[in-house]
């Protein structure tokens, strides 16, 4: 839905930033109107303090990664700015949100693996553990390779071609990502 949405407004009403602040906006609205209806009329918005306590403990983690990640990013990019020109700020820029596939690919399994390894007996709760990062290393190897090996393409498909450059910062990011 982002994506379409994007789409029309940069490409075809030639909005600019505020058309894709829109479509964001948009796209998030509709996600949850889609999830309303999907659920019909068994949906009611209703909140209990434990699951919300229960969801902050298993998000507090995540959280402060996150807010970590993005104030190290802006320091990272308002240096970058200070020291080298613009168009490799920009070669960087678009290398290292590229890269987010990898911290995005870890985020989404991590939480898929999540549930199991909290729901098990506390006997079980080791092998679970176990299991659940063999299964998660095993899938981040495969993107990350995945990734590491189309890099170029990927670059080259989304950027002009003064951005080659980038394929080297992209796989360096690819890997700090997978390390992360």
């Amino acid at each position: 839905m982002l994506a379409a949405l994007a789409a029309i407004n940069l490409l075809l009403l030639h909005q600019g930033l505020a058309g894709l602040f829109a479509a964001m906006i948009a796209s998030s609205a509709l996600s949850a109107a889609a999830l309303v209806w999907l659920f019909g009329r068994r949906f009611r918005f209703t909140s209990e303090l434990a699951h919300i306590t229960e969801s902050l403990q298993f998000a507090a983690p995540i959280f402060v990664g996150y807010v970590a990640y993005f104030v190290l990013n802006r320091i990272s990019t308002v240096m970058l700015q200070r020291f080298l020109p613009v168009d490799q700020v920009a070669v960087f820029g678009l290398a290292q949100q590229l890269a987010m596939i990898i911290t995005v690919a870890a985020t989404a399994f991590g939480k898929a693996f999540q549930p199991a390894v909290y729901g098990a007996e506390q006997s079980q709760a080791h092998r679970m553990v176990e299991e659940a990062g063999k299964a998660f290393i095993l899938l981040m190897l495969c993107i990350t390779g995945v990734v590491l090996l189309f890099g170029p393409e990927m670059l080259s498909v989304i950027a002009p071609r003064g951005y080659s450059a980038g394929s080297e910062i992209f796989s360096l990011l690819v890997l700090a990502g997978f390390a992360y």
